[in-house]
């Protein structure tokens, strides 16, 4: 059976090359980027460094992690992954996130990961949900249970060119959990993309503090600098 599967995963390698999630390129069979991975530098943060809370929004939160700033190839790669029908590229993006975490040396301290909801407008839109993509494929690679606990309760504008006054406007009274769903003392690892101000964020973990939890952690692929 083992022959089977690694016989299976090497023919869809063949079929479907890995690519670069930043800059696109077939990788095959090798390693990171060779064409890339050295540009990126500018745009990586710290290994394990928690985003400081001066610049954003981190009521209710523990701390927010992220491994790169929100420029240049990094921008690239997660809008690929939102607009352009890459649903693929969660899994390598999300494995990044994870070893931030685990360079962070805080996925060791979760229970579960959860994922900041997305509205039904944009889940039809893509016809995916990018924040559980992500979500899956960091709990894939830290062992942790996904929890689907987050729901929006009302529809809200996009946030997209808002202030961080009126994204908290926006998000209010408008996430809550899920009805039927125990957040109970758990410790929670928050998901989602880009961490423009941390308000939705903000409002999650607050939903979920209201709820019973213990901890809340956030992590996205990138931070918009400040």
């Amino acid at each position: 059976m083992k022959r089977l599967t690694r016989g299976l995963r090497f023919c869809e390698a063949l079929l479907f090359p890995r690519r670069c999630p930043f800059c696109d390129e077939v990788l095959g069979f090798s390693g990171p980027c060779a064409a890339c991975t050295p540009k990126r530098m500018a745009q990586t943060r710290g290994a394990g460094q928690p985003i400081p809370p001066q610049a954003h929004t981190f009521d209710a939160l523990d701390a927010i992690y992220a491994p790169y700033f929100y420029e240049d190839d990094v921008r690239a790669a997660v809008l690929r992954l939102k607009f352009e029908d890459r649903p693929d590229l969660a899994d390598p993006l999300g494995a990044q996130q994870a070893a931030f975490l685990r360079a962070a040396g805080c996925a060791e301290t979760i229970d579960a990961v959860c994922f900041v909801p997305s509205t039904r407008r944009r889940r039809k839109e893509r016809g995916y949900d990018v924040p559980l993509l992500l979500a899956r494929a960091i709990g894939g690679e830290i062992g942790k249970p996904i929890l689907r606990a987050l729901e929006k309760t009302r529809e809200t504008e996009q946030q997209k060119g808002l202030s961080g006054q009126e994204r908290r406007e926006n998000l209010k009274g408008s996430i809550g959990v899920r009805a039927g769903v125990s957040v109970q003392g758990k410790r929670l690892l928050l998901v989602d993309d880009v961490i423009t101000t941390g308000a939705t964020m903000s409002a999650c973990a607050e939903a979920l503090r209201a709820a019973g939890a213990a901890a809340c952690i956030g992590t996205g692929i990138a931070v918009v600098r400040q």
